[in-house]
């Protein structure tokens, strides 16, 4: 087997993570402020719908926005997140990550354009929280439901001739 240089195959290795992240970047108009990055990322929500942001410059800060998709998203999967009441678990996990939501249910980071890189990492770490909480309440019924018919049938194993009171008070 043929030897390398370590900083040789240390490069191989970068280049190709950067080639093959699997993220892509290109302008698009915005309606209020003019020229906006739409970047789509390789992670994707629990049905494979990819994960896009937009950043917007304004002076020496940058905002990144997902314009509303995540919200439609989850509504669009069976979540009920249409009322803003219910947006306190999603506002709770981006707060984490120094983001939020406004009135409109867009989702929002802000930060200096000397720190677009940690800026870019927090946003997507949120986006990554609010997937995770997509996939945890999609999930739920299911493994509760699931719970409950197990434990059922050992308490009727178990005390056959009791009576079973499902849903108690």
């Amino acid at each position: 087997m043929r030897s390398y240089p370590t900083h040789l195959v240390m490069m191989m290795e970068c280049n190709w993570l950067i080639n093959n992240l699997g993220f892509e970047c290109r302008p698009v108009q915005g309606r209020n402020q003019g020229s906006v990055l739409e970047v789509d990322t390789s992670f994707s929500f629990s049905d494979g719908e990819p994960v896009a942001f937009y950043v917007t410059e304004h002076g020496k800060a940058l905002v990144l926005s997902d314009n509303g998709d995540t919200l439609a998203h989850l509504m669009s999967v069976g979540l009920s997140v249409g009322d803003k009441r219910r947006w306190a678990s999603i506002r709770n996990r981006l707060e984490m990550h120094k983001m939020g939501i406004t009135e409109e249910g867009e989702i929002r980071a802000a930060g200096s354009k000397d720190d677009a890189s940690g800026l870019i990492a927090r946003y997507i770490e949120g986006i990554l929280s609010v997937i995770s909480y997509e996939r945890e309440s999609l999930s739920t019924p299911i493994d509760t439901n699931t719970f409950i018919e197990e434990v059922a049938m050992l308490l009727r194993q178990w005390k056959p001739k009791a009576e079973l009171f499902m849903n108690p008070k």
